[in-house]
């Protein structure tokens, strides 16, 4: 594997929560399942992904949790060797990265 992107040039919880929970469907369903259901989709989703970016949901404690199981899902994805978060060089690029080795 190489190093993949997942989403770059946001860090709106607006933006990474659909983002994230759409490529953690691809690859762990299952997963996925259990955390939309954290999420109260008839006030922030229509039409399957379409945001309510002014909903006060994204910006409370409820929401930090969801895209925090998220984060800890896409990183149990990851593969021998690699991460899911932050790029080192770019905050707002959040992927699959390889885990450089400490000297």
């Amino acid at each position: 594997m190489e190093n993949y992107s997942v989403s770059h040039g946001t860090m709106l919880p607006e933006d990474l929560v659909p983002c994230f929970a759409a490529f953690l469907h691809g690859i762990n369903p299952k997963r996925n399942e259990e955390i939309s259901r954290l999420i109260p989709h008839d006030d922030l989703m229509l039409d399957g992904m379409t945001i309510d970016g002014n909903a006060e949901w994204w910006n409370s404690d409820e929401c930090q949790h969801v895209l925090d199981e998220l984060f800890d899902a896409l990183h149990d994805e990851a593969p021998e060797g690699y991460y899911f978060g932050s790029h080192p060089g770019d905050g707002a690029d959040y992927g699959f990265w390889e885990c450089e080795e400490e000297y």
